[in-house]
């Protein structure tokens, strides 16, 4: 061991004076497997100054100098590194055969021969089974019978056949305005045939149809109480009937190409004749007209409407002519066109130009804005307004009414796939509306004619369709109406702020279906007739009707109804001094077959 390493190991060598002398001094610490290396070495030392020989072969002791240790020796272990397993070489290289192979086609002659494969025998769905028809049959009170049958031959790629029977009337007595028991019958039927022949690419049909509509005159003015003798039995009292008969025929379009002409063709006569002379002739010829040139959708519009009656031989001309050009795509729907329409009564004649303008553009599947500006002219005639107000005089004057402007702002869409929506907001201009008033020519003052005027309204409609699922159907709309401006009136008579409709229907289960309806009607002005003041005028105050109904399948083919009406018992006004029937129940069974 040489001296560098004894100096490592905190051993020094003495100096001068002893050359051999080992020094430990006090400053180094001399580790463990040194000073056990130390101790072997000094006895190695003096083992071969014993043992040492001279050149004679007499041993000679050998001075390894002195050796002098001043600490004790302490030993460390240095942290042994440990051998770590063998590594996983992971190869990235990934060799891809590649071979190289060609096939030589040979044609083998076969005389074999394939049988033909038959076709699956796949069975469609069957139909539903279809009834021919079906008989209802119905008693409540007020003396109310009801009838309605149906008839309708079964499927058929050929041709289409029915028939259509409905009667309702009531022979009771109900509380007038001045709560005196008084006859308030009315008597409403309606019958129809039609029919439709399927051709390769059209459709003829034709339709046959008779309504009648009978209603008493018991209502009363309460200013005339003690005045004239009120009626009280059926015989004392006027009545109000219109009978109108119309046949129609014409030919739809079966094309489904894209490049195809789409037509609608129909002629329309209907003939209305009322309790007196007074009746109206009515003939139309109504014109459709569509086709796809690329992306848009071509068309026109063409009607020609006729109307004569006895009352003061009155007639008018209707001719109007709509040309448009629609796109349609998925995003958007915008249609522009014109509306031009005339009207002609013996020596004056006008003429409109209506625009016809709908943009809709669908966001998403669930929201679809819209905006349309339109307008049309609105013919009236007696069946109009005698099915809609049936307390009319007899020769009731009409005239056309001009809605110069139509702007509807909206938006539509869906909720879920169950729930549909439709909310808009409306701004209309219209010349020469008509509002009913009592006619002060009638004995009792309980007969309306009509008077008109210029009127701007803002309405707003909203419409909610709820299929939640095979069981419950809800609807419900309902619209509010302001009118802004009234040019010759004081109120719009007999016209609502607001109306609400509700109609819901639950299957409970195969058997058993319910059935709920609330009508809710706001507040309608009417005019005095007695007035001398044009402020004179009374509030209607609003109403409302609750309606239910049941039915309960007994059998494959035989059920029974219950249809309850006004339940709330609720005293309010169709018209001013007619008051609606009270609370009310039918029963009646109905037979399918």
């Amino acid at each position: 061991m040489s001296f560098e390493h004894l100096e490592n190991m905190g051993i020094q060598q003495s100096p001068t004076e002893n050359p051999g002398r080992i020094v430990l001094t006090k400053n180094n610490r001399i580790p463990m497997k040194y000073k056990c290396f130390l101790a072997v070495v000094a006895g190695l030392s003096l083992s071969l100054s014993a043992a040492a020989q001279t050149k004679d072969g007499d041993t000679e002791p050998i001075d390894m100098g002195d050796m002098t240790i001043y600490n004790e020796y302490t030993p460390s272990i240095k942290d042994a590194n440990r051998i770590q397993p063998i590594p996983v070489i992971i190869d990235t290289v990934v060799v891809q055969p590649r071979f190289e192979y060609s096939v030589f086609s040979v044609q083998y002659p076969t005389s074999f021969l394939p049988a033909p494969l038959q076709a699956a025998d796949l069975k469609p769905e069957p139909l539903s089974p279809l009834d021919n028809g079906w008989v209802k049959l119905g008693f409540g009170n007020y003396l109310s019978p009801y009838i309605e049958a149906n008839y309708h031959n079964l499927r058929s790629k050929d041709y289409s056949l029915g028939a259509f029977a409905r009667h309702h009337s009531a022979h009771g007595k109900i509380n007038n305005s001045i709560d005196q028991k008084v006859y308030a019958g009315y008597n409403d039927n309606d019958i129809r045939l039609y029919g439709k022949k399927f051709l390769t690419k059209s459709t003829l049909f034709s339709n046959i149809s008779f309504a009648s509509r009978e209603d008493y005159f018991y209502g009363v003015n309460p200013s005339l109480i003690d005045v004239v003798d009120i009626p009280l039995i059926r015989t004392d009292m006027e009545k109000q009937r219109y009978n109108v008969f119309g046949i129609n025929a014409g030919v739809n379009s079966n094309n489904t190409g894209k490049n195809e002409l789409n037509y609608d063709f129909m002629l329309d006569y209907r003939y209305l004749k009322a309790i007196d002379t007074t009746h109206q002739h009515y003939f139309g010829i109504d014109l459709n007209m569509n086709k796809a040139v690329k992306k848009l959708n071509v068309g026109a519009d063409v009607e020609f409407t006729l109307y004569k009656t006895n009352i003061i031989d009155s007639s008018w001309i209707v001719p109007s002519f709509r040309p448009y050009v629609q796109l349609n795509d998925k995003q958007w729907q915008i249609r522009l066109g014109v509306n031009g329409t005339g009207e002609f009564s013996g020596d004056s004649s006008r003429y409109h130009l209506y625009p016809d303008v709908l943009i809709q553009h669908n966001i998403s599947n669930t929201l679809i804005p819209y905006a349309s500006f339109r307008g049309n002219l609105q013919f009236n005639d007696l069946e109009r307004a005698g099915f809609e107000n049936p307390y009319t005089s007899y020769r009731l004057m009409l005239e056309p009414t001009n809605y110069a402007q139509i702007i509807d702002l909206g938006i539509k869409g869906n909720i879920d796939r169950k729930i549909r929506f439709n909310l808009k907001g409306n701004y209309s201009k219209i010349d020469n509306m008509y509002f009913y008033v009592i006619d002060t020519a009638s004995e009792l003052k309980n007969k309306f004619t009509t008077v008109y005027s210029n009127v701007e309204r803002f309405s707003g409609y909203g419409e909610i369709v709820v299929a939640a699922n095979d069981k419950l159907n809800v609807f419900l709309n309902g619209h509010y109406y302001w009118y802004s401006y009234i040019k010759s009136e004081d109120k719009p008579w007999h016209m609502p702020n607001f109306d609400v409709n509700l109609f819901a229907r639950y299957q409970f289960n195969k058997e058993l279906s319910l059935g709920a309806g609330v009508y809710v009607t706001g507040t309608r002005w009417t005019k005095n007739p007695d007035a001398v003041d044009a402020d004179d005028h009374f509030k209607m105050k609003p109403f409302f009707d609750i309606n239910l109904n049941a039915e309960y399948k007994i059998a494959s083919n035989f059920s029974g109804f219950i249809y309850l009406n006004n339940i709330a018992a609720q005293k309010y006004y169709i018209w001013d001094g007619y008051r609606a029937h009270g609370f009310n129940v039918m029963l009646g069974l109905t037979y399918s077959f």
